[in-house]
């Protein structure tokens, strides 16, 4: 059974079957964002290569998704989040009386100068469609976050010309792009005679669906962050690896507040008098006492919330040992707190790792920082390659732009 393919393919003659430029028996390697599949010579079945590939498929998908929803959980962080405003600050600049983004057609030969005005009017018309310049920020932001970004690019087929109507923005966890390789055995080498590309997309998610709709590679917009990770060939999300520094931060922080809290009080010993009570009526005793006075106090390291539910005293895990007759009477002793609170060493290097591993120089997250205007005598080093690192950024986001333009 074929699938028919939704969307629209931007091409001056239509094929009977795709066949590649140059025939070659090594298999081309994608940037990692693609699902590469292999069918013998012969047809092309639309849906030979989807079925013959679902399995594979669900597997690699599965794990894609996992990482954009591990992306996003360590988004939500408050130091990584602050490491994120400033990147997206600094890459899209957001000024009254200037629009964020503009066209540069200074580099055109001077046979296409007429066509200026229509290639700005165009452009405009698809900033106009994003609503770029209300939403710059968010959509950005979402594509650095994700590590990709996917549009659909919706026309009107009765009238085409009017160009692009509306760009729908895709999940990234809903849609994959699948590549067909077609190959003949030659002298027993097997080559690559032809290749075939679409993209799969279903609402409900590819990690649980057995079936999905196919979406021509012209109808969409891929936008990637140009990061592959080099032993499992997927694409990567630029948090990647500030994903281990952040746990590592969390983990430090919470570890140093529940040090604070059950160190910072001073702690009582209370040694209780048995006389002469059997063993198991001692501990009974003991119980009762420790009953009376004891305070149990609990940390919940999800909501950083301190749960009390005995408020008889406000002493924090006090010691009750029972004291056998003919020592010494009852007797209560203080036990000393904490004497490192003050230590936030660990926490400040992870910091600091945290920062670096997000190419953010850490001059810009310190609250006592304070920002000159001007001109300044000197410029950090972390400064110029931040600069930099901005502009790379730049450079893979302006495949939206580009693509759409091409498009319209």
């Amino acid at each position: 059974m074929a699938f028919e393919i939704f969307g629209y393919e931007i091409s001056k003659k239509k094929d009977k079957a795709p066949q590649a430029a140059v025939v070659t028996p090594v298999t081309p390697r994608d940037d990692g964002a693609s699902i590469v599949y292999s069918s013998d010579s012969g047809s092309y079945g639309a849906a030979a290569g989807y079925y013959g590939y679902q399995f594979d498929l669900d597997g690699v998908v599965r794990n894609e998704s996992q990482m954009i929803n591990q992306y996003r959980t360590v988004a939500c962080f408050p130091e990584v989040d602050g490491a994120i405003e400033a990147i997206v600050n600094d890459a899209v600049i957001i000024e009254q009386g200037c629009d964020p983004v503009s066209l540069n057609l200074d580099g055109l030969p001077k046979q296409y100068h007429p066509l200026r005005d229509t290639i700005r009017e165009h452009f405009d018309h698809v900033l106009n469609v994003l609503n770029f310049n209300d939403n710059c920020h968010d959509i950005f932001k979402r594509w650095y976050i994700d590590g990709r970004l996917y549009y659909y690019v919706m026309i009107d087929p009765k009238n085409p010309k009017k160009g692009i109507v509306d760009l729908k923005y895709i999940d990234p966890r809903k849609i994959r792009k699948v590549i067909e390789y077609q190959r003949e055995n030659r002298n027993g080498i097997d080559v690559i005679v032809g290749q075939k590309s679409y993209y799969i997309f279903n609402d409900a998610g590819l990690q649980s669906a057995a079936l999905g709709v196919k979406l021509s590679t012209d109808s969409i917009i891929n936008v990637r962050s140009g990061l592959v990770d080099a032993n499992t060939g997927e694409v990567i999300s630029h948090l990647f690896k500030g994903i281990k520094p952040a746990n590592q931060l969390k983990m430090m922080e919470d570890a140093l507040v529940i040090y604070r809290i059950t160190r910072a009080p001073e702690r009582r010993v209370f040694y209780v008098d048995v006389g002469n009570l059997p063993g198991l009526k001692a501990e009974q005793y003991v119980n009762n006492v420790m009953n009376k006075f004891r305070n149990k106090v609990v940390y919940d390291a999800e909501t950083g919330e301190v749960k009390n539910n005995r408020n008889y005293m406000s002493v924090c895990e006090d010691f009750f040992l029972p004291r056998r007759e003919g020592g010494k009477a009852t007797e209560i002793q203080t036990l000393p707190g904490g004497q490192s609170l003050n230590e936030l060493a660990d926490v400040e290097y992870f910091q600091k790792k945290l920062y670096q591993s997000l190419n953010v120089p850490r001059q810009r997250l310190l609250n006592d920082n304070v920002m000159s205007i001007g001109n300044p005598n000197e410029v950090t080093r972390e400064e110029l390659a931040f600069a930099k690192f901005i502009q790379r950024l730049r450079n893979r986001f302006n495949v939206l732009f580009k693509e759409a333009l091409r498009i319209q």
